[in-house]
Parts: C-alpha cells; sequence; structure tokens
C-alpha cells in the first residue's frame, strides 16, 4: 500500500512571557520581617507577553497566523529547589491563579498570585509539606538553587505534581484535540527553559513554548463512524516505548479522522501512530524523523490491521508417472508410491496484489488421496485461484514462483528425487465461507518434469566401460543448466536425474572423470512431464580438452603429444579411433596430428577422395564444411603442413629446424598409418597450401618422395593439386 505525508514548513512554536514577582504580607504567610520557619509564602506575579518578538509569539499554519493569549481560566505552577545541603534539599511548589480582571485588552497580560508550599522529604524518601526558614529574604524564590515557572491551562492542573527528581511533572500535553487552535489553546506547553528562568535581579520569569512539535493529522482508511484511542511509538534504537493519549479520534463517513497531537522534539526517532479500536490497531508508519517545536501536517492512509486467519482442509490427489520406458520396476514402484505422513504441499494465492504461500500438511487417505490442511491469510477471497505444489521445498515463499535452482543441486540419486525434486503441481479455486476455507474441487497434482536414469559410459576407446563420475550436468543448446548434481562425495555411473520437459531439444551432457571433461552432445531430445526413462550416456572428451604435454612454438620442437593420433568427431569430441566414434552414435571428420601446450591444436580431413582445383579454389573449399564444435576448418598453410607431420615423427627422428625445409624431407609413414586406419586412404599425391610462393604460384605439399617422404614444391596458382583441410582448435 503506497503511504504519503505531507510535511508543510511553519514557524517555531515558541512564546516568551515575562513575569515580575512581588512577596506580598500576609497573616499566614512569610513577608520579610517574619522570622523562623514557614510552610507557605504568598506570590503575586506581573505576566506580560513580549510582543516585541512576534516569531516567538505567533505560530503561523497554513498562512494562518495564531497569536498565545491568556483567558480568564488560566494558571502558573511554580516549582523551586531550595538547597540545603549537597545530600538535603526542599520544594516550593504551587500553583498562581490569574486575576481575570488584570487581562489586557490584548489578553496579553496578566497578574498571577497565590500561595507556595514548602516540601521536604520524609526518611522513606517521599515528598511531603515541610517548612523553611528564609531568613528575612526580600524576594524568598531567591532562595531557590533552580526555580521554573509554566503556564498551566484550565483544567489540566491535576498533571502537576511533586516529582521523584523534586520537579514539577507534567503529562497532560499527551492530549487528542481536535484541531490545532483547540490543542493550542488547552494544551501547549509554556514554561522556562533548562536553568537560568528565573531572574532573580528582576524579579521575572521567561517562558518559553518551545519543548514540543505538533502533528496536525488527517489519516484516513479508518472504519466510517469509529471512534479510535491514540498512541504514538517512539523507537529510539536503544529502547522503544508506546505513549498513550487521553480523548480520541473520530472518523467521519468517508472514514478519514482528522485531529491534533503533541510530539517531543527529538532527533532520528522512527515514530508510529497507531489508532485503536478494542482489539483492532490501524498503524501509520511515520519513518525516522527530526522533530522541531513546529507544526507538522501529516496526511497518510492507515495500514488496516489483518484479517483473522481462515482455516483451510481440502482433498487432493496425484497422478503417476508413465514409467514404461523405465526398465527397473522398483524404481516404477517408488516413484508412484502413494503420500506419506509428513509430505507438504504450497498453496500459492494472492491477497490483493500480494503473493501468498501457505504451508499445508498432507494427510494420506489411500489411493494417490489426501487430505491437505493449512491456515490461510484472513484476506483471502471466495474465488481466489490458488497452484498446489508438491513438494513445498520447492517453492520460493518470497515469490511464490519454483524456485530457480531445484534441480541443479541434486543427489544423482532416485530417493532425492523423490523427496526433493519431483516437482508436482495443480490449480483450483479457494472457496470461503463462514470463517472457512476449502477447493471448490478436487485438484490433481501432475508431475512437472522428466526423471530420467542415466548409466554413464566411456566411448573414448574402442572398448567401452562404466565411467563412476561425482558430478553431472545437463545443459541446452544456449548452454543453460537443465538439471545437475552437487558435487557428490562419492563416485557413482547410475545417475537419477529430474529433468524439466523438453521438446525437440538440443542438450550436452557433461561430468568430470579425474581432471578431464567428457561430453555428449544429444540433438532434438523430447523429455516429456510424467514420464520416467532411461539411457547410456556415450561419453568422450571434448576438442577444447585436447591433451597438451608440451611447448610452443613451432609446434615440431617436441614430438608424439598424448592425442595425435586420435579423431575428432562431427559433435566436436576425441575419440581414439573412427570406430569409438561411430559407437558413440557420431563420425570421425579429422585426425589430431599435433597439440600446442595452450590446448591448441591442429587435425587434417579425413576424406579419402579429395577434389582436385585451383589455388583459388582450394583456398575457398573449407568455408563450406559442416562446423565442428570447438575448432574451425582452414586450408592449410605451409607451417600447418610442417606441424602436421611432425607431430607424427618417431621419436629417434631429428626434428627440422626452424626456417623450413632446405634440402631435407620428413618421413610420413606414421601419419599415413593412422590416417587409412580411421576408413579413409591419404593419396600419394600433391596438396595444397595456403601460402604464396609468389604471384603466380603457391606452395604445395608432395606426399610419396622416395617413398616414404614428404616435401614442399611451388605451383602455378592455376594449378590443380588435390585440396585436404584442416581443422584448427
Amino acid at each position: 500500500m503506497k503511504k504519503t505525508i505531507n510535511i508543510l514548513s511553519a514557524l517555531a512554536i515558541a512564546a516568551v512571557l515575562t513575569v515580575i514577582t512581588t512577596a506580598c504580607s500576609q497573616d499566614d504567610s512569610y513577608d520579610a520581617s517574619r522570622e523562623g520557619a514557614v510552610s507557605k509564602v504568598h506570590i503575586s506575579v506581573g505576566v506580560g507577553l513580549d510582543e516585541g518578538t512576534p516569531t516567538r509569539s505567533t505560530v503561523t499554519q497554513s498562512g494562518t497566523s495564531r497569536t498565545l493569549t491568556f483567558t480568564a481560566s488560566d494558571k502558573l505552577y511554580v516549582n523551586g529547589d531550595i538547597e540545603i545541603s549537597d545530600t538535603e534539599s526542599k520544594v516550593l511548589a504551587g500553583f498562581l491563579t490569574i486575576d481575570a480582571s488584570s487581562i489586557g485588552s490584548a489578553a496579553t497580560s496578566a497578574t498571577f498570585s497565590g500561595d507556595l508550599d514548602v516540601y521536604e522529604e520524609n526518611g522513606s524518601g517521599q515528598w511531603v509539606p515541610g517548612s523553611h526558614d528564609f531568613g528575612g529574604a526580600a524576594d524568598p524564590l531567591a532562595a531557590c538553587s533552580y526555580i521554573s515557572a509554566q503556564l498551566v491551562h484550565a483544567g489540566t492542573e491535576s498533571g502537576f505534581a511533586i516529582g521523584d527528581r523534586k520537579m514539577g511533572q507534567y503529562s497532560e500535553h499527551y492530549f487528542v484535540a481536535s484541531d490545532v487552535n483547540a490543542l493550542m489553546t488547552s494544551r501547549l506547553v509554556v514554561k522556562t527553559p533548562w536553568q537560568n528562568g528565573y531572574d532573580s535581579s528582576n524579579r521575572r520569569f521567561n517562558l518559553e513554548a518551545t519543548g514540543f512539535a505538533i502533528l496536525n493529522c488527517t489519516i484516513s482508511g479508518l472504519e466510517a463512524g469509529q471512534s479510535y484511542s491514540v498512541k504514538l511509538g517512539q523507537d529510539l534504537g536503544w529502547a522503544a516505548v508506546d505513549y498513550d493519549y487521553t480523548g480520541s479520534a473520530t472518523a467521519n463517513a468517508s472514514g478519514t479522522a482528522t485531529f491534533a497531537i503533541f510530539a517531543e522534539v527529538s532527533e532520528g526517532v522512527t515514530y508510529t501512530l497507531k489508532l485503536i479500536d478494542g482489539e483492532k490497531t490501524y498503524t501509520v508508519d511515520l519513518g525516522a524523523k527530526d522533530l522541531d517545536a513546529k507544526i507538522y501536517n501529516v496526511t497518510r492512509t492507515a495500514v488496516a490491521p489483518a484479517a483473522p486467519a481462515i482455516a483451510f482442509s481440502a482433498t487432493i490427489s496425484k497422478a503417476d508417472y508413465d514409467t514404461d520406458a523405465l526398465s527397473d520396476p522398483a524404481a516404477s514402484t517408488d516413484l508412484n508410491a502413494d503420500w506419506t505422513n509428513g509430505d507438504r504441499v504450497a498453496l500459492v494465492y494472492q491477497v490483493g496484489s500480494e503473493t501468498m504461500v501457505a504451508d499445508a500438511t498432507v494427510t494420506p487417505g489411500g489411493s494417490k488421496t489426501a487430505t491437505i490442511t493449512a491456515t490461510l491469510d484472513g484476506g483471502v477471497t471466495d474465488g481466489t485461484a490458488v497452484t498446489i505444489v508438491y513438494p513445498y521445498s520447492a517453492v520460493n515463499v518470497t515469490t511464490g514462483a519454483v524456485r530457480g535452482d531445484l534441480f541443479t543441486a541434486q543427489a544423482g540419486t532416485l530417493a532425492d528425487v523423490i523427496a526433493n525434486s519431483d516437482l508436482r503441481q495443480g490449480t483450483g479455486t479457494i472457496t470461503v465461507a463462514s470463517g472457512s476455507a476449502s477447493l471448490g474441487s478436487s485438484v490433481v497434482l501432475a508431475p512437472q518434469a522428466a526423471v530420467w536414469k542415466l548409466t554413464l559410459m566411456n566411448y573414448e576407446e574402442e572398448s567401452t566401460w562404466e565411467m563412476s563420475t561425482r558430478n553431472l550436468t545437463i545443459k541446452d543448446g544456449s548452454g543453460n543448466t537443465l538439471a545437475a548434481t552437487a558435487t557428490l562425495a562419492t563416485s557413482q555411473s547410475d545417475f537419477y536425474m529430474a529433468v524439466p520437459a523438453i521438446s525437440s531439444t538440443d542438450i550436452r551432457i557433461e561430468t568430470t572423470y579425474g581432471s578431464e571433461a567428457y561430453v555428449q552432445p544429444q540433438s532434438g531430445v523430447t523429455l516429456a512431464a510424467g514420464t520416467a526413462c532411461q539411457g547410456t550416456v556415450k561419453l568422450a572428451r571434448p576438442l577444447s580438452g585436447a591433451k597438451m604435454p608440451y611447448t610452443e612454438p613451432p609446434f615440431y620442437t617436441t614430438k608424439n603429444p598424448a592425442d595425435v593420433g586420435n579423431v575428432v568427431s562431427a559433435d566436436g569430441r576425441i575419440f581414439t579411433t573412427a570406430a569409438a566414434a561411430t559407437d558413440a552414435g557420431t563420425s570421425a571428420v579429422a585426425l589430431i596430428c599435433q597439440v600446442s601446450s595452450a590446448g591448441h591444436g591442429l587435425a587434417l580431413e579425413l576424406n579419402g577422395n579429395p577434389r582436385r582445383g585451383n589455388w583459388s579454389s582450394a583456398c575457398d573449399n573449407p568455408t563450406s564444411k559442416a562446423a565442428v564444435p570447438g575448432g574451425s576448418w582452414r586450408l592449410p598453410s605451409k607451417q600447418d603442413w610442417t606441424d602436421m607431420l611432425v607431430g607424427f615423427l618417431d621419436s629417434n627422428t631429428t626434428a627440422v629446424p626452424v626456417g623450413g625445409w632446405g634440402d631435407d624431407n620428413l618421413a610420413y609413414t606414421s601419419l599415413k598409418a593412422k590416417y587409412n586406419a580411421t576408413g579413409q586412404t591419404l593419396q600419394t599425391t600433391s596438396y595444397w597450401s595456403s601460402t604464396e610462393a609468389d604471384a603466380d604460384q603457391a606452395w604445395y605439399v608432395v606426399f610419396g618422395i622416395k617413398g616414404t617422404k614428404a616435401s614442399f614444391s611451388s605451383n602455378l596458382t592455376a594449378g590443380t593439386p588435390h585440396v585436404l583441410a584442416c581443422l584448427a582448435f
């Protein structure tokens, strides 16, 4: 609910009154000639409003000026502290009554007179009537080490008393008035400032009205015609207190109450206004404020108290998984088990614009039915739509949405799927009648995900074997994680995974074996919600994971890296043989010939029947080849051919120096043997490179020099050697 506050600027509430004192002789009271202790003194004071300082004598609210004036029933409360010793003191206190006939035409001056009583502490720490010897002083008030005076509005003198700290205590400013003028007329606190409030040399008091702010309140959102008691809560940070106000505020026919109250001047206090009708409390959060002695117009909408909670009870059921594609009977039984005691479901519904989530307890009823019970927010109305989600832990209780990480921290076991990721959901309508709630009809909770049993197999080599790992991740074609395990404490080869429903989606299954990444891409996968199935994951290392045990540049300073001789598949994985790639459901497209220490390398296209063409067409040829994940096709440069040939040098063969071939030729026996083992044949012929020799010629490599050697030569670019691409990764 949006709340607003309008704080209008106003002048400080301040009034200065001049009080002139004279001691009058009375038979029963003190005078300067009287000796010994007396129990009271008679005082007459003249009080005048200082009109020379208008900013103190007037209060401005919404452009209207109001001047403080005296009324015929006003009184003055005087309280003085007579210090006897460091451990003993007495109090001189009492009311002075205004002389109505002395009030001036502008009602800004008057005379007050009356008796002040002497009080002293008894042995129990209580203040009782006492006496004091003023020693013939001309001004008995001068005997006070501290003296204060306060204007007392008509009918409020009961709020003054001798306090536990020998000061006059006044609580009557905690009062609810109909408006600002009424509050000021009857309750405005006008008193001496702290210390030095009495000028004994001139016998006068200086009174100021600076101790309180006024909150001029207009509060809507209440019940029409209802009267409310008022509290103002103050949170000081280290303590919180509620102040009760005398009187009440009544809402009009529109549910709006207007009233005025005092609030103590403060800094950084958090205020909460409370309007109370019996057990109902409406609240207005005023926030943290620095209040000066001003009038603040406060316009807010109260927050209504929450309606009483509503008991909810209904019947639900759950649908079975289709487990025909799952060969494990026990798993099928467990997936489609009945409700159990301790199961919980979430009820997600709206109250106004707020999303509510209720925790419902499940009581099994047999045959996949159950009774659910919960407590709903009292604001729910008849006909409210509800979504029921199992398990309760699957829901974000703040937003009501299914948790984004529900499928990404699984344990890979069927028990974990059933307990935490077996997402089931159904929708219905809440009916509310006679203070209780139910469903309009029974709701069936249907599975929202598929359950997939995956067996991990290493297909990198011709002999496959089960692979035990501690993690598994399933991603879509964009790299988004569909399902994943956390890092498991122990390795396993069979994984049960709950996976969000997908249709004709390209996916990639990933795991880590030792320190190596293994993957299997799959195209056009469909996993329907509510189905359970199983499959074998045919894993191999991705091209980006090629092993790289030596240093570059150039490639041929070291020979025979670990992955040289393995093949790259069309889906971007590494296999030991072309047959292994075929078994894994893909095909070999290139033979790895070099790998650098940075993990980059070159693989020669597998094509036993390469085409012939001129140099220009040869350079364009690789752009038409099917892309391989993790690599890019190109026509090999002269350096590429050198690096690929050197990768297959026998360990006892001297590597070619950097800078070119000269008259040396390289044996290609090992390269040819590995190439031909893939089922393709490396022809004894010439193959273009992308490197130009001069303006009209380009380099090509010739296989079969002296039977087992390869060497470079140049040819006119119009010539037609064969074309083989290389895969750079």
